[in-house]
């Protein structure tokens, strides 16, 4: 709606876009999502990927840059060797501001949690990873002081509660000097972030954050701009056998 929308890059030697059809669950005409407002028309369309939307109230929508969800297939190194494992991945951009449009992100959080509600339905045990900017930090850190109304905020808290993990959490454990993925006024913060089932999480063998963005300062470039984007991109490994 914006012009803007979420998109994958992937390697098409090892992963390949599920075929869909009408019937096919979630990414078929009954696409199986539990949500309390009406949800877009586009939600039943047969598509791989697939946007979903709802209805925020007063003409207005969750997503401004709608949640984007894929199925694909993961095969081992020959395409001939066993069945491929079957990976949903979950692609989001939550509204921008962290103490800022609080309601709307919770609204968000809550309906990207709906879309793995409705993948679990199909498979209790589905390899799902929910990534993206959310555009406000993980638990137990918050852009409010306790002092304000809206403290504490836990706009993220339906993902928790859907029984994600943050990888954010693995990477604190791991290496917490490094847990940021963006710099505001100085300040190291996290808004990019990698949730993941725990079907998934049992995968898990790396998770990163390259810093190859947000160190470099604009006001610091005084010759060519170093930084592609002002996030750095958060990396996850899996061992999918």
């Amino acid at each position: 709606m914006r012009g803007i929308v979420n998109a994958y890059l992937f390697r098409t030697d090892r992963v390949k876009l599920a075929e869909v059809t009408a019937e096919t669950p979630l990414f078929g005409k009954e696409h199986g999502i539990e949500y309390h407002r009406d949800q877009h028309e586009y939600n039943s369309d047969a598509q791989n990927p697939k946007v979903f939307n709802a209805s925020r109230g007063r003409d207005e929508e969750i997503y401004k840059r709608a949640a984007q969800v894929a199925l694909f297939n993961v095969s081992a190194a020959g395409e001939d060797e066993g069945e491929p494992l079957v990976l949903y991945c979950v692609n989001n951009h939550f509204k921008s501001g962290p103490n800022k449009f609080v309601a709307r992100r919770r609204a968000q959080a809550d309906y990207t949690a709906a879309i793995v509600k409705a993948i679990q339905k199909v498979d209790k045990d589905a390899l799902i990873a929910v990534g993206g900017d959310f555009n406000v930090y993980p638990r137990p850190n918050d852009p409010f002081r306790p002092s304000e109304e809206e403290y504490p905020s836990d706009q993220l808290k339906s993902l928790y509660e859907a029984g994600l993990f943050n990888l954010h959490d693995y990477m604190l454990d791991k290496h917490p000097e490094g847990a940021y993925s963006y710099v505001w006024a100085g300040q190291a913060q996290t808004l990019d972030q990698i949730f993941v089932t725990p079907s998934l999480k049992r995968l898990i063998r790396a998770c990163a954050v390259a810093h190859i963005n947000a160190d470099w300062a604009p006001e610091y470039l005084t010759e060519a701009a170093r930084a592609a984007s002002d996030h750095d991109p958060v990396m996850a490994t899996f061992s999918l056998n």
